[in-house]
């Protein structure tokens, strides 16, 4: 509990206008995920680009079905079945190849093992990711935030975050991601509470109104 009031009374004292939103909103929680393996974390962000959680996970369930998966996917179980198999989950070609790269990279040992990506800075293990052929920096920003659990990350090209920066900033305008990341200097080393913010901005307070035309 202290932890969590240090954090929100921190973001508070640094950016006022975002300070309003957080006393209404709910709370954020950031922690690393034990339940999932790296590997697998990797094929959900990838088959998550530009879609739905709701799709995605839609998606995740039938490719699983179709490599006869209960469990985790391997790399291994990616690479024993036809192209079109995967394709036929409902992935789109493009991510196909690409988790058909990710699979191929750890076999190789390319990507970090768990033990030595958490020794790695933020910087590091986006630059390890996005050496993957179809990896870009969003796919490695949601790696950071939902499977280890860092604390300073901000996906400034995220729609979402956009939309809820909007939301909270009183934008009538989507933001550019330099405008966020300029803002975001006001929010280290928290900036992926922010993110979650932004995402339950989106989701639960389209409506929010209070803040706006404050700096």
């Amino acid at each position: 509990m202290r932890e969590e009031r240090d954090f929100k009374s921190y973001l508070s004292r640094r950016d006022t206008v975002l300070g309003k939103f957080i006393s209404i909103a709910d709370t954020v929680t950031v922690e690393a995920n034990t339940q999932t393996t790296l590997f697998e974390a990797l094929v959900t962000a990838v088959i998550g680009q530009q879609l739905s959680g709701k799709a995605a996970s839609s998606i995740l369930s039938k490719l699983k079905f179709n490599l006869g998966v209960v469990g985790f996917i391997t790399s291994e179980d990616l690479l024993k079945v036809p192209f079109e198999t995967i394709r036929s989950s409902g992935v789109s070609g493009s991510k196909a190849n690409t988790l058909l790269s990710i699979a191929q990279e750890s076999i190789s040992h390319t990507i970090p093992s768990m033990t030595e990506i958490t020794s790695m800075k933020n910087e590091e293990i986006t630059y390890a990711l996005t050496k993957i052929k179809g990896i870009g920096t969003w796919t490695a920003e949601m790696i950071l935030i939902f499977q280890l659990g860092r604390e300073d990350v901000m996906p400034s090209k995220d729609l979402g975050v956009q939309k809820g920066y909007s939301i909270i900033f009183g934008n009538k305008q989507l933001p550019t991601p330099k405008d966020i990341l300029k803002r975001s200097e006001r929010w280290r080393p928290y900036r992926t509470m922010v993110a979650k913010y932004c995402w339950m901005a989106a989701d639960k307070y389209p409506t929010y109104k209070k803040g706006r035309n404050e700096t």
